[in-house]
């Protein structure tokens, strides 16, 4: 007669090989590119974790979904399993993939996972991530008086107006967060357009050349309100995570101001932090630098 300690040896085998057997057969019928170029100057790990993004970006893996064991994938791509278990380990460091001990590594169910580092569009990080982004307007209306924090943020006088867009994200038609955005009257063309169809951002660049380089994020917790709960979804009192976030242009011209209310068990963040090694080196700045291409 089995002990309970073989039964569950047993259990955790069986449950352990139909992962991998299905993770298996997915790979099989996988359309993901397996040719790498060796001879490129974009390192073989870099190379596999684009053809893991593309392949989450096609769906080819779903949230909660049990990727290719490192076996499989080292035997698929025809690398080493260090090449492998890199590519492997920057998806599970940005929380796009998680690694379940005793099960394996599966595509993990955070809808959005975002780092302080960089500047992404709502609409590039969700594609990224393998959702289908989406927009819903609840609002724009220009707002003359009052906001006069915002209107300081952005540099203008307390007379002028401001274009206030307010919308809901959605991912996979589902809503993650509430939106109220700030512009500038130079940006009165956003009354105009299809905000549900187009991202703002690349609004901005194809007719105005405006272009985000920096971003500084103010982030929180606060309890949903009446208002969250209708647009997101959830209860009343549900634990949110709210940003603060003023995004400027190279030349520190301030593009927007924003308050996003967003579901606190859909989001991850990674910061990265780094310590000097001496005192010439200067400290890791939390403000967030890149360009939206």
């Amino acid at each position: 007669m089995f002990s309970d300690i073989s039964i569950w040896f047993i259990a955790c085998y069986l449950i352990s090989w139909y992962y991998s057997k299905k993770a298996r057969q997915s790979l099989e019928g996988m359309k993901m590119d397996k040719i790498l170029k060796f001879q490129s100057s974009v390192p073989l790990y870099s190379q596999i974790k684009s053809a893991l993004l593309d392949a989450i970006q096609t769906r080819e893996f779903k949230p909660n979904e049990k990727i290719p064991g490192e076996t499989d994938l080292e035997e698929f791509f025809g690398v080493s399993r260090m090449t492998i278990r890199k590519a492997i380990s920057e998806l599970v460091e940005e929380g796009i993939l998680v690694r379940k001990q005793g099960k394996g590594t599966f595509l993990s169910d955070i809808t959005v996972a975002t780092t302080l580092d960089e500047i992404s569009g709502y609409t590039k990080a969700m594609t990224r991530l393998g959702y289908r982004p989406g927009r819903r307007l609840i609002s724009r209306r220009f707002e003359e008086k009052g906001f006069d924090y915002i209107k300081d943020q952005l540099g203008i006088p307390k007379h002028a107006q401001l274009v206030h867009i307010k919308r809901v994200l959605l991912a996979d038609d589902e809503p993650i967060a509430l939106e109220n955005t700030f512009y500038p009257d130079k940006c009165k063309f956003f009354m105009e357009v299809d905000l549900d169809k187009y991202s703002m951002y690349q609004l901005l660049k194809e007719r105005m050349h405006i272009v985000p380089f920096k971003a500084q994020k103010t982030i929180g917790i606060e309890l949903a309100t009446q208002e969250d709960a209708r647009y997101l979804n959830t209860t009343v009192g549900f634990p949110l995570l709210v940003t603060n976030e003023l995004v400027v242009e190279r030349d520190e011209t301030p593009i927007h101001y924003s308050i996003s209310h967003a579901l606190s068990n859909r989001i991850k963040i990674r910061l990265v932090s780094y310590a000097p090694v001496s005192k010439s080196v200067i400290p890791y700045s939390i403000d967030s630098s890149a360009e939206i291409k």
